[in-house]
């Protein structure tokens, strides 16, 4: 018994999948079995199967090209306009104190100077 599975090249998407079955038997003049592949005949990594007496399997994905996989890349951190805008303000405050520390200091130092000047 020898077989071959066609199917599509790997993708995030979990709800679909499609592919072909051919399978050849032993046996001379004997014409290759082709069954169609859907969502039905997938299992995804992490699944239990129960309550079957046989399973004839293949490996599609594997690795980093497994549907779980794909499917879990990190995405980008959404921020509401509240946040945003809080972002903003803080970054606003810290520019203003910064302003401040930077002419208390020079305005400190000139005192001083004229201070021991005199």
């Amino acid at each position: 018994l020898f077989g071959c599975v066609e199917c599509e090249n790997p993708n995030p998407k979990l709800d679909t999948f499609l592919g072909r079955l051919t399978i050849w038997s032993c046996e001379e003049n004997e014409e290759p079995k082709v069954c169609a592949l859907s969502n039905d005949n997938l299992l995804l990594a992490g699944s239990v199967l129960k309550n079957t007496e046989e399973v004839y399997m293949c490996c599609v994905y594997s690795g980093n090209q497994t549907k779980i996989s794909l499917n879990s890349k990190i995405t980008k951190n959404k921020f509401s306009t509240i946040e945003k805008s809080l972002n903003k303000y803080l970054i606003f405050l810290l520019v203003i104190l910064l302003t401040e520390m930077v002419v208390s200091t020079i305005l400190s130092f000139s005192f001083d100077y004229e201070f021991y000047k005199s």
